[in-house]
């Protein structure tokens, strides 16, 4: 690819560039930095209607883009130096072919800019780089793009500024159609919204996209957020890739098809900035149409960042408003959600042509009312429940749990409260158990307003979670209250009692370890992937001393057995009592092993405290980035 440098002092440059030996390209993306410190931001203006201007910080249109995809031999554009510039500029180009072949950041040789108003001298004759490493020459006009079409775009040439005097204050044009009330536009560049678009998904906000899985990875092509206000407005989040040329757009739809939807997109504007305008589809056409707010401005609050082919349009919208004479309700309304991206057409009305790939449509209406929490507030239940649940899970239960399976036979003869000390610590901790899996799903019913719109399978982005949760909570709640209906531990049935609570305690709480690892991938928990390592981890230590407890035990009970007495670790009748089978309440000492099983009590509840804790953490402060590369 072929850049061509314009030499000489000069206030307007022409900078043509050319594809020289190269295959035509199809894209281009140019900028003027001075030399002295290139990462300053971009300096001069751009002047075109061929191609699109991009404003990057808080000059306007100081770099400039394609506007197609159309193949290019050449393309020349008119650049202007600030009023007051007076030193060595370069131009840094990024060149497009194709998608695997692409020359990013190449700079042209210097050119010194200069307040003096001299004309510059003829251009040099070009020079002919390598594919590799383009570099810059300054060629005459190209038979495919001459500057003739370019004059209509040549402004006056500004006086030398005096000194004495300030200089004089630009004026943005005004817009004077397709322009929606209330809308401003902020600066694009050193802002951060991009980087944050995905934060608090789920959470504080619904966000809808084209691929469910995107979410989790911080990587969607489109997306489509939206929130509730405390004023009863509506902030909406246009987010995708974009291309000078294009539009981003949102559809509210009653029936999910399309036709009689009302449309809400974002789109460029003549001096390259953006706006965001309505449209009503009338079968598979969309029109550009005024809306009218039924409560408030109808948008306020416009933002929008454009940066590395990504575009973020941020604004608030009322949340009544009639498009051609149809009222649409995002309070009250189910409405379907039309995401889509594509071409819009090159004159002022900006129409939305019809979309082809990057579209998609929500399964089931989409209550906007109740699908997000109100802006500001940070998804605080949802942490809550995550956190309530892997204490429950992962810490009181596991523990409550090892107790009554191994340690009948351990502190024997110590009472509290006249029960056997593991009696007393296993219902303690399968209390609070009960108590936690009981406020974290109030958590949770709370914070998204009833049951979950998530899918449970099937759909793209299904996740069981919700469901397993429910029946494991359910489980845990029926446990206290087989406990109540338990017969003595000498009667006949007791052993059916033993099986049953062991069996529906057990289902309870591997549900709840599997409940949790399908949490992980929700877009709500926002948590990194190598959680799951931490939760395999968990797992591990937790087989490993089952494991070791077992094999202490069938130790134990050859020792008791070669001394001709009876332990039975593992008799049905003895499981789950509270410590006065016959047995037991003969027994003076603990059995074999007492000091390991101590041990190992206490390294699994030091190994659990820290898993748990990390667990907690990680939750609380999530989202996923917080913590590194997911």
């Amino acid at each position: 690819m072929l850049l061509y440098e314009a030499q000489g002092i000069q206030e307007r440059l022409m900078v043509t560039i050319s594809r020289g030996q190269q295959p035509p390209f199809k894209g281009f993306f140019a900028q003027a930095r001075l030399v002295r410190d290139p990462s300053l931001p971009p300096v001069g203006r751009f002047y075109t209607k061929q191609h699109a201007t991009v404003s990057c910080g808080a000059a306007q249109a100081n770099s400039i883009t394609h506007a197609d995809s159309k193949e290019k031999e050449a393309v020349t554009l008119l650049w202007e130096s600030p009023a007051s510039l007076d030193e060595e500029v370069a131009f840094r180009v990024t060149v497009v072919q194709n998608y695997r072949t692409f020359w990013v950041n190449h700079d042209s040789a210097r050119v010194r800019v200069s307040e003096s108003g001299q004309e510059p001298p003829a251009p040099a004759d070009a020079v002919t780089p390598s594919a590799a490493a383009p570099s810059a020459a300054a060629p005459p006009p190209t038979k495919e793009e001459p500057i003739d079409d370019m004059t209509h775009m040549l402004v006056p040439r500004r006086p030398k500024p005096n000194r004495s005097s300030p200089s004089p204050r630009t004026t943005e044009p005004t817009c004077t159609e397709n322009c929606e009330p209330s809308t401003t536009t902020a600066s694009l560049a050193g802002g951060n919204a991009l980087e944050t678009v995905y934060d608090a998904c789920l959470l504080s906000k619904g966000c809808f996209a084209l691929s469910d899985g995107c979410l989790q990875g911080r990587n969607c092509d489109l997306m489509v957020t939206h929130s509730r206000l405390s004023s009863g407005a509506y902030r909406f989040q246009l987010y995708g890739r974009f291309q000078p040329g294009n539009y981003l757009g949102l559809g509210l739809s009653r029936d999910k098809i399309m036709g009689s939807d009302a449309v809400v997109y974002c789109a460029t504007r003549d001096d390259g900035g953006f706006q965001v305008l309505h449209a009503y589809n009338l079968g598979k056409q969309a029109f550009p149409m005024q809306a009218t707010s039924r409560e408030g401005p109808l948008v306020s609050d416009f933002s929008s960042e454009y940066r590395d082919g990504l575009l973020l349009c941020e604004f608030t919208h009322s949340p009544r408003f009639t498009v051609r004479g149809e009222d649409f309700d995002l309070v009250s309304d189910d409405l379907h959600l039309m995401m889509v991206s594509g071409t819009a057409s090159a004159d002022s009305e900006r129409r939305p042509q019809y979309h082809r790939d990057s579209r998609r449509v929500s399964a089931a209406p989409v209550r906007l009312a109740s699908a997000g929490a109100a802006a500001g507030d940070s998804g605080l239940l949802f942490r809550v429940h995550g956190a309530l649940m892997v204490i429950a899970w992962l810490g009181t239960a596991s523990v409550g749990m090892l107790l009554a399976r191994y340690y009948k036979q351990t502190w024997v003869g110590r009472k509290l409260a006249g029960l056997d000390l593991w009696f007393q610590g296993h219902r303690t901790l399968m209390v609070i158990t009960v108590l936690l899996s009981l406020a974290g799903l109030v958590c949770v019913f709370i914070q998204v307003g009833g049951w979950t719109a998530t899918p449970m399978f099937g759909a793209e982005g299904a996740n069981p979670h919700p469901l397993l949760g429910i029946i494991c909570v359910a489980l845990a709640v029926l446990q206290p209250l087989m406990a109540l209906c338990r017969c003595h531990p000498t009667a006949s049935r007791r052993p059916i009692f033993n099986w049953l609570h062991w069996m529906v305690g057990s289902a309870a709480h591997n549900l709840g370890i599997v409940t949790i690892f399908f949490a992980v991938k929700l877009p709500a928990a926002q948590l990194p992937f190598w959680t799951y390592w931490v939760l395999v981890i968990f797992v591990v230590l937790h087989v490993l001393t089952h494991l070791a407890m077992s094999a202490q035990h069938c130790v134990a009970d050859r020792a008791a057995r070669g001394h001709k007495t009876t332990s039975e670790a593992y008799r049905m009748r003895d499981m789950a009592t509270n410590g006065y089978s016959g047995q037991q309440a003969a027994a003076q000492d603990d059995a074999p092993g007492g000091g390991f099983r101590r041990a190992l009590l206490g390294l699994y509840i030091f190994e659990n405290l820290v898993l748990v804790t990390l667990l907690v953490v990680m939750i609380v402060l999530a989202p996923a980035d917080s913590w590194g590369s997911s």
